[in-house]
């Protein structure tokens, strides 16, 4: 069986171009789908060139109670002037290794990418979907697509290919005409948090809300296999008279601008990239149409960045405390991502003290009793001390590095991975590449992993 598994990573499914898959029989991989140990295997330390200045080491690292994980880290230096970074997001799913074929034929050529960071995500049909499913700060090609509504650590790369990150509070500024509009975050005030009676509009300011203000529940909260769904009815920002929303979307110049003004609120999260909701009064002059232009957020210029995400939370922060404010994050649902004693795959970016960007991955298999995972803590555990900044990614399912190595050419689209190798589900229908078996009884083995709405991928200039 597990030479058989074998065969199939080989790129079996690629040669015969087949790119969801191959088609194998059920009997052959039902027990390795019964059995999640099959794929619980320990890795021998190597380290890897892949490319020039582009190294990746692999080892098993040990943790409590019999529980490994093998971690993968893929390193390049960020003064490195032949490599530059970007942070890609998307408006639906992507496979990361058909995101390397589409890059074909472009001025740069993508030497790997890591997953990257939380979005919106449901398991029933939706009449209404989010214009962005990335949540908060959504920067693409030096386009804004989205601003935070919540306190969080975000990731950016600066118009020189160079990637940062920090703490970044949910409040900045926008130009509307001639007005320049202070904002802050109204997620709090969305969800009933204590500190939304902190937050009011006024004085020119307004509370901005976005996709991110919704609230998914798992249709069984004890059950994570259970249906995701959107609870409707809390999908709107607060009624209040004497004060209006200005709905701001994207126009197909990618320019923001004001696309509706909805007196006394109420205006659904997934009208608009954001909604801001102020005071009658301070809305004066503003009309359907005006273009809206970010400036700031917490201090950053935006001018300055070149693309941008929100992330999950800082690794230090689980040096100290085994709690954080995303665990309380409705929007990802009620199943937390960083409680102290949540074991999963973990995916994190560090830059360390000598400017070397990581990506990593810590891998685990699910319904392992082996290779459960790791807890926040543990993952800060084993990233150095001395690091700039390091903070975490989608984990779970999700976490994956992609990578080519410098013998590919630029019509290469064979691509390898770490992490996620096991990930097998479940198919909805009879396409050619998928493992077909009884009526009943059918499974998809890709090699490929989740699809992803974001992504990190370094570059190297041709």
């Amino acid at each position: 069986m597990k030479d058989r598994l074998e065969q199939i990573n080989t790129g079996m499914a690629l040669k015969a171009g087949l790119l969801e898959g191959e088609e194998i029989s059920y009997a052959e991989v039902r027990n390795a789908i019964r059995n999640p140990e099959t794929f619980t295997q320990k890795i021998e330390p190597t380290s890897v060139e892949i490319s020039p200045g582009v190294l990746l080491q692999s080892k098993t690292i040990e943790l409590v109670d019999g529980n490994f994980s093998n971690m993968y880290d893929l390193s390049f230096s960020n003064k490195d002037e032949g490599l530059n970074t970007k942070i890609i997001t998307r408006k639906a799913p992507i496979y990361s290794h058909k995101f390397f074929a589409t890059e074909r034929g472009k001025q740069e050529k993508p030497v790997a990418c890591i997953n990257g960071s939380f979005f919106f995500l449901v398991d029933e049909q939706s009449e209404q979907q989010p214009d962005e499913i990335i949540f908060n700060l959504n920067i693409r090609d030096g386009k804004v697509h989205g601003l935070p509504a919540v306190d969080r650590a975000a990731m950016f790369v600066t118009k020189d290919g160079k990637i940062h990150a920090t703490e970044l509070k949910a409040l900045g500024t926008v130009q509307i005409g001639e007005k320049e509009i202070t904002w802050q975050g109204g997620e709090a005030m969305a969800h009933k948090k204590p500190s939304s009676t902190e937050i009011a509009v006024g004085d020119g300011r307004a509370i901005l809300f976005n996709s991110a203000c919704c609230t998914i529940e798992y249709e069984d909260g004890n059950d994570k296999t259970s249906l995701r769904k959107l609870r409707k009815d809390l999908n709107k920002t607060p009624s209040v008279s004497g004060i209006s929303d200005m709905v701001v979307k994207v126009n197909d110049k990618e320019e923001l601008y004001v696309a509706a003004i909805n007196q006394g609120g109420g205006t659904d999260f997934f009208d608009g990239s954001f909604i801001l909701q102020m005071k009658d009064a301070d809305m004066e002059g503003i009309k359907v149409n005006d273009l809206v232009d970010p400036k700031t957020i917490d201090g950053l210029k935006i001018n300055d960045v070149q693309s941008a995400m929100t992330t999950g939370p800082m690794v230090s922060h689980f040096l100290e405390h085994d709690d954080h404010e995303m665990n309380h994050d409705y929007s990802v649902g009620n199943f937390p991502p960083f409680i102290a004693n949540a074991r999963y795959a973990r995916s994190v970016m560090y830059e360390d003290e000598d400017s070397n960007i990581h990506m990593v991955v810590f891998d685990a298999v699910p319904r392992s009793e082996k290779m459960k995972g790791l807890t926040p803590k543990e993952v800060a555990q084993n990233i150095p001390a001395n690091t700039k900044w390091a903070v975490f990614l989608d984990g779970g399912q999700s976490s994956r590095i992609t990578f080519q190595s410098h013998e590919s050419t630029t019509d290469d689209i064979k691509t390898d991975a770490r992490g996620n190798r096991q990930y097998v589900r479940l198919h909805k229908n009879d396409k050619k590449s998928q493992i077909l078996g009884s009526a009943d009884e059918r499974f998809l083995w890709t090699n490929r992993g989740r699809p992803i709405s974001s992504m990190i991928v370094v570059y190297r200039h041709k």
